[in-house]
């Protein structure tokens, strides 16, 4: 056999072992989602929400609104549409009944019992209404600003276990599970 002919041979083996390669990799990504195994693969902060401790990056008329009915429901909506509306990839994983996982730009960071979600979503919703909650917005009408600060108060640190931090808590799970089940599927 010449030697172009053992080249020709080389290259059709390797070009078999990319195919067969390619074929476990894709085999191995079903198996891993059909059995939910955790997968640490990096997002694109492109293409997602970052969970950070900081502010949401949403308009203050928005979060004016929102803050303004003072209910569950609007909470929730500012959570959503901060970290749902509009994302490619969404930053929060359910792993276990009980365990979490969030991106927080750089890697994953795993929370059990949703300890650390809680404080950081609760704590930027609280931070963008203290935003808006302001004289410049409601130099007119000072019982809205402290009907609004009463609202605020209700999502302090301090109140983390509250039957209404509680409830909201358990709407946002319910929506993070939604959206895996759906990007499962």
């Amino acid at each position: 056999m010449s030697e172009i002919d053992l080249l020709k041979e080389l290259k059709q083996q390797i070009d078999i072992l990319i195919r067969e390669n390619s074929i476990l990799k894709k085999d191995l990504h079903i198996i891993k989602s059909k059995l939910k195994i955790d997968n640490n693969e990096p997002l694109d902060n492109t293409k997602t929400r970052i969970i950070k401790n900081g502010r949401f990056d949403l308009s203050k008329e928005f979060s004016k609104k929102m803050l303004e009915k003072a209910t569950l429901e609007a909470d929730f909506k500012m959570f959503k549409e901060y970290y749902i509306n509009n994302i490619a990839e969404f930053s929060i994983k359910k792993i276990s009944q009980s365990k979490m996982k969030y991106w927080d730009g750089e890697k994953w960071v795993y929370d059990v019992n949703f300890t650390n979600l809680k404080k950081i979503i609760i704590g930027n919703i609280r931070k963008a209404y203290t935003r808006v909650n302001t004289l410049k917005y409601y130099e007119n009408d000072l019982e809205q600003l402290e009907k609004n600060q009463e609202h605020i108060n209700m999502l302090n640190d301090d109140n983390m276990d509250s039957r209404y931090v509680k409830r909201l808590i358990k709407r946002i799970k319910t929506e993070i599970e939604i959206i895996q089940l759906n990007s499962d599927s």
